[in-house]
């Protein structure tokens, strides 16, 4: 889990505030040394589980400072500013492409007798 703040002001940058890493349990399957097999997957699969807590410890502060310097490089203001343009821009696509139709397609007529029925 991790908790991300952006504040309203899009000059400034997210800021990552928690990063809470979960481990699931490590195995490892060995075969082709006969009883040796188990004795290296007993020690492959619990020293890692026992040491779980300090895994996670040892990854996690340097993991949150990695993102926290993806975080500093995302200029929140620009992207916004781009995103909208490109919003923009499909919308006067949509807006030109609606002027080129005509209100009516070929063939099409408009059964006058119904006009004058009620809606309701």
């Amino acid at each position: 889990n991790a908790k991300v703040n952006q504040s309203l002001d899009v000059r400034n940058r997210p800021n990552l505030e928690d990063l809470q890493i979960t481990l699931g349990n490590f195995q490892l399957q060995f075969d082709g040394i006969g009883t040796l097999d188990y004795v290296i997957e007993a020690i492959v699969n619990i020293l890692p589980n026992l040491l779980r807590h300090q895994i996670m410890l040892a990854i996690e502060e340097p993991l949150k400072i990695k993102m926290q310097e993806i975080f500093s490089d995302i200029d929140v203001e620009k992207t916004i500013k781009k995103e909208l343009q490109q919003l923009d821009d499909v919308e006067n696509e949509n807006q030109e492409h609606s002027l080129e139709r005509p209100p009516h397609e070929e063939g099409l007529t408009v059964d006058e007798s119904r006009l004058d029925e009620s809606i309701f």
